[in-house]
């Protein structure tokens, strides 16, 4: 199985993207009041988050700018630095 195959699983993620389809099915199916919902979705969140930290610290330890980085959300690269440098 390729790279691209492999599931990772990181440890101090929360429930990480490993059980991010779990959560996204709960956000759908959180029965008639929508807490179970909202619960899901906030958990989703988090856990979308963690990932997205755990992408641009990678990103930047292979040598990707701010810059670069903000492109590719549509942000500045002030707004990429002072929401994921952990300095803003």
């Amino acid at each position: 199985m390729g790279k691209r195959g492999r599931r990772r699983e990181r440890s101090g993620e929360g429930a990480g993207l490993s059980g991010a389809r779990d959560l996204l099915g709960n956000a759908f199916e959180g029965g008639a009041d929508g807490a179970g919902s909202l619960v899901a979705l906030a958990q989703l969140a988090a856990a979308l988050k963690a990932q997205e930290r755990v992408v641009v610290a990678a990103a930047r330890a292979a040598g990707t700018t701010w810059s670069e980085i903000g492109g590719r959300v549509g942000i500045t690269a002030q707004g990429a630095h002072q929401r994921w440098s952990g300095h803003g």
